[in-house]
């Protein structure tokens, strides 16, 4: 597996103007706080464009839309929405963007060079073919399955000091990063971020989401993500992110970090991880997971 690292300006200023508008659940409010702050007061025009750009991007509530398409993986975007957009949308797209252009530049041209040290580090470590090349294989194994995609393109977004995080909303081949501002210190926990997201590109959707959708159908993902969980577990803050990257072990979201059954958990995921062990994850699994976690929930 190959890892093509990509900072794209078009890519960087859709989601410098989606995340403002806060039209979904996982937009930064961090971000928007910090960018705010920077670049002060909005005019009654800038939020009122702001609140078109929003109900515009609600109206297409899909996974790797239109916009995810156009402004990631092509040159010029504007063709391909004028295609697929009414006219109305289309002009109060393109004004979100020219009244916007000042303040996303001024945030962009402070980023972009963190963004550039960011893709020489990562071209290096996902070059590393010892890395690579182990935890493909315990995916692999775990998740029953073999990808055939042999190159993930990442793309390289604005972020926040203090977090950072991923998504696969491009299509399937590629993720996002949110990682400008992030500390190059934290690289571990970016590639187990990037694994992260690679587990739900390529690993789960084969054989383990519908394992869970055969054995688990009274479980429902908003109350427990049972793939969520497990790729939780495995990375940014799981224990091939700790056994690969160093990283210390975290919690999966749904438990506190600091709870005991923790331990149970990852006691559970390593009987299926061990290199000497390697097994497909499977009915006992699940039925496990469920236990301990919704036992904690009691």
């Amino acid at each position: 597996m190959q890892f093509r690292i990509v900072i794209k300006k078009w890519a960087n200023f859709y989601f410098f103007i989606q995340n403002l508008s806060e039209w979904h659940f996982s937009n930064r409010k961090t971000y928007n706080h910090i960018w705010r702050k920077q670049l002060g007061s909005f005019s009654p025009e800038e939020n009122n464009a702001l609140a078109k750009f929003r109900k515009i991007r609600i109206n297409y509530p899909e996974s790797k839309s239109i916009f995810e398409h156009a402004f990631f993986t092509t040159n010029n975007p504007w063709p391909i929405l004028q295609e697929k957009l009414p006219i109305n949308e289309m002009n109060n797209l393109r004004n979100v963007f020219v009244i916007f252009k000042k303040k996303f530049e001024f945030i962009y041209k402070q980023d972009q060079p963190h963004l550039k040290s960011w893709k020489n580090n990562l071209k290096k470590r996902t070059d590393q073919k010892t890395l690579v090349g182990p935890i493909t294989k315990i995916l692999s194994v775990i998740y029953n399955t073999k990808p055939r995609r042999k190159q993930i393109t990442i793309y390289l977004l604005l972020s926040s000091y203090l977090t950072t995080g991923g998504g696969v909303n491009i299509n399937n081949k590629s993720i996002s990063l949110e990682i400008s501002r992030y500390p190059l210190s934290n690289i571990g926990n970016v590639l187990g971020v990037i694994w992260h997201e690679i587990i739900h590109l390529l690993f789960e959707k084969k054989h383990f989401i519908g394992l869970i959708r055969h054995h688990c159908p009274q479980i429902k993902d908003d109350t427990l993500n049972i793939s969520e969980v497990t790729a939780r577990l495995l990375f940014p803050a799981g224990i091939l992110s700790h056994k690969f990257f160093a990283t210390p072990l975290g919690g999966t979201g749904y438990i506190d970090t600091s709870n005991k059954k923790m331990k149970l958990l990852y006691r559970l995921i390593t009987q299926y991880t061990e290199q000497t062990e390697l097994k497909p994850l499977d009915e006992t699994y699940l039925t496990h997971l469920i236990a301990i976690i919704m036992n904690n929930k009691k």
